[in-house]
C-alpha cells in the first residue's frame, strides 16, 4: 500500500506521503515525478488512485497502530527498469505519459489484488477478513479501470499491458 500510495501521489501531485503517514522511521523514495496528463479522465482516474491508496494506508497504520511499519526503501528506478526488462519492454518511464502510467498502476494492481487474495487464509478475525475483502475489491477496480483504458489506448499499450502480465505470471509460478 506505501508503494501503491507513493506511484499515484507522485504522478498526480509531484510529492509522496506526508511525514504523518510514513511512519517514525520511512525508507528514502528514489524516483517519481508529476506525470503530465494528455487526458482529463486519466487524471482524474489517477487522482482517484491515490486518494484511495492513501485512504488504504492510513487505515492500516491506523488499524495496526504501534504494529504499523513504516514506509519501506522505496525504488521505482530500478523496479520499473527491472519490470520492463523482465516483460522485453525498452526503457520503461511510468511517469512519462498516460499509457506508461497505466502500465505502471496495473502492475501494482495485479500484484496487490493477487497479495490480498494470498492473504484471506490467514487472516483469523472477521473485521480483519472484511476489510481485506473490501480493499482486494478496490485494488481489482484499480486494475479493472487501467486495463479498459490501455486496451482503449490501442495495439501498443495492449501488447505492453499483455507483455507486463505474462512476465509477472512468471515469476508467480504455477496458478
Amino acid at each position: 500500500e506505501y508503494m501503491e500510495t507513493e506511484y499515484y501521489l507522485r504522478a498526480t501531485t509531484g510529492k509522496g506521503l506526508d511525514a504523518a503517514d510514513a511512519g517514525s522511521d520511512p525508507g528514502d523514495v528514489k524516483g517519481g515525478r508529476k506525470v503530465n496528463f494528455q487526458s482529463k479522465s486519466i487524471r482524474e482516474f489517477a487522482e482517484e488512485l491515490a486518494e484511495n491508496e492513501l485512504a488504504h494506508v492510513r487505515f492500516y497504520r491506523k488499524t495496526l497502530g504501534g504494529q504499523a511499519v513504516s514506509r519501506p526503501a522505496i525504488d521505482f528506478e530500478a523496479g520499473f527498469a527491472a519490470a520492463a526488462k523482465g516483460a522485453g519492454l525498452p526503457e520503461f518511464d511510468p511517469f512519462a505519459n498516460d499509457m506508461n502510467f497505466l502500465l505502471g498502476g496495473m502492475l501494482f494492481e495485479d500484484v496487490g489484488v493477487t497479495a490480498y487474495a494470498g492473504a484471506a487464509s490467514v487472516l483469523k478475525k472477521k473485521e480483519f477478513v472484511e476489510a481485506a475483502a473490501g480493499i482486494l475489491a478496490v485494488e481489482a477496480y484499480h486494475m479493472g479501470m487501467a486495463r479498459s483504458q490501455l486496451y482503449e489506448m490501442g495495439e501498443k499499450a495492449q501488447k505492453a499491458a499483455n507483455a507486463l502480465s505474462a512476465a509477472r505470471d512468471k515469476l508467480d509460478g504455477p496458478g
